[in-house]
């Protein structure tokens, strides 16, 4: 018989009606030892994955805050610029608009949250978001795990 387990063993096996006595100290510091083993292989794959993630989340977190910080300052620098002629005489108001962009940095919606009472102004701040637009591509970082960006943004015109 060519076996790698021990013939003592292999005989256990074989015969099939025998049981394990769990009163024996060596069965139980065996199960201890193969359950301790198993505790310490887990907790460590947790940890390599914890680092990873870790080591991995901050930075696309980072540049996700980077890219709509960016968008934000476009959008600020056409505002400026709109409200030094543009702005509907005698309305004044703030509003919160959902600004929606994809990975090429195409606008896929703008939209009012919650208007500022005045739909003439509301429609201004709309199109100044268009007017905007494109944006940037999203960086190589947050291209690979992100489809589309959301950006609240408020709008306080007086």
């Amino acid at each position: 018989m060519n076996s790698p387990l021990p013939e003592k063993l292999y005989r256990l096996l074989e015969s099939g009606n025998r049981r394990i006595d769990f009163r024996k100290p060596a069965v139980r510091a065996a199960l201890i030892a193969l359950g301790l083993g198993t505790v310490a292989m887990l907790g460590t794959a947790a940890w390599i994955a914890y680092l990873d993630v870790r080591a991995v989340t901050p930075s696309l977190m980072e540049a996700r805050e980077a890219y709509v910080r960016d968008v934000r300052a476009k959008i600020q620098d056409a505002t400026d610029a709109a409200r030094a002629g543009r702005v509907p005489p005698g309305l004044s108001g703030t509003l919160r608009a959902r600004i929606i962009v994809n990975r090429q940095g195409r606008l896929v919606a703008a939209t009012i949250m919650s208007s500022s009472g005045h739909p003439a102004l509301d429609e201004f701040a709309l199109r100044i978001v268009r007017e905007s637009a494109p944006f940037e591509r999203f960086p190589d970082k947050v291209r690979r795990t992100t489809r589309i960006v959301e950006i609240v943004s408020t709008f306080d015109f007086r």
